[in-house]
């Protein structure tokens, strides 16, 4: 058997990619099925590029069939465009290489957890605090409204 005729990698150089290189590719479509529309290509990039994180984290998506659940208008639609998509890259990549997974856990894992911004704070405040602090009355002059 020739080289040539040896079965190729679909991506010979996905072994040696960073996680943010590797996370920008876009997925391809198998052969024989058609493309997922995301929208335009800023949309469908994004998509993809979510997909590709969260396959890395080892998030597996499900498709949920055509009823949304209570609370959610376009959510289920846009999951199933996800699980379309992770499916895809199944089909044509398989697994992420254990170097990126590795890469991507350790950046979830150090990522600072998120904080509310000074409005949503004060607004929690404004909310909460005549609970909070049952004797103090605040009225709506004292706030400068």
């Amino acid at each position: 058997m020739s080289g040539e005729q040896l079965p190729k990698p679909i991506h010979p150089t996905q072994q040696t990619l960073p996680l943010e290189e590797w996370i920008a590719l876009p997925i391809r479509t198998p052969k024989g099925e058609r493309p997922v529309r995301c929208g335009n290509a800023a949309e469908t990039a994004a998509a993809h590029s979510k997909v590709r994180r969260a396959h890395a984290l080892g998030v597996i998506r499900e498709h949920t069939e055509g009823k949304p659940r209570e609370g959610e208008l376009l959510c289920h639609k846009i999951g199933n465009r996800f699980h379309h998509l992770q499916q895809h890259l199944f089909k044509t990549e398989g697994r992420p290489p254990a170097a990126v997974q590795q890469e991507a856990i350790d950046a979830e894992a150090s990522k600072p957890p998120a904080e509310d911004s000074p409005e949503i704070s004060a607004y929690f405040e404004w909310l909460w605090g005549p609970l909070k602090y049952p004797d103090l009355h605040i009225t709506n002059h004292s706030l400068g409204a």
